[in-house]
């Protein structure tokens, strides 16, 4: 089992859910936060290895989470979710440090593969 700590921040929280049981069965530590004030909070708490994170979001968008998220943690990845992508966002949230950029709807065993590989790259970079 990984351990590694992930941080889905999604205004959906069906979607949310969906996603931490299916990363959580595959043992990674998973939580749920619902916009960008709360992750944040907890960020500032809590070391994550990958921020899964909604671009369309009320209040803060996730291009503004991303830049702030950034700012502070620059080694900490993100990968971006939408169900809005256009060539505009993927060039933004590259631009802003993003890893990548994930389309909703998404297959559940499609994103877990992704993490999977996205966390296990950054693991062995780091060794």
């Amino acid at each position: 089992m990984s351990g590694q700590k992930i941080l889905i921040v999604d205004d959906d929280i069906s979607v949310a859910t969906v996603v931490k049981i299916a990363l959580e069965q595959h043992g990674y530590d998973v939580t749920v936060k619902t916009g960008a004030l709360s992750a944040y909070k907890y960020l500032s708490y809590n070391s994550v290895d990958l921020v899964l994170l909604d671009i369309k979001m009320p209040k803060i968008s996730g291009i503004e989470a991303l830049w702030s998220i950034k700012s502070k943690y620059p080694d900490t990845i993100v990968i971006m979710m939408t169900a809005y992508a256009s060539t505009e966002h993927i060039e933004q949230v590259r631009l802003l440090g993003a890893y990548g950029i994930v389309s909703k709807p998404f297959e559940i065993d499609e994103i877990r593969t992704y993490v999977g590989r996205v966390l296990s790259q950054s693991r062995s970079s780091k060794i």
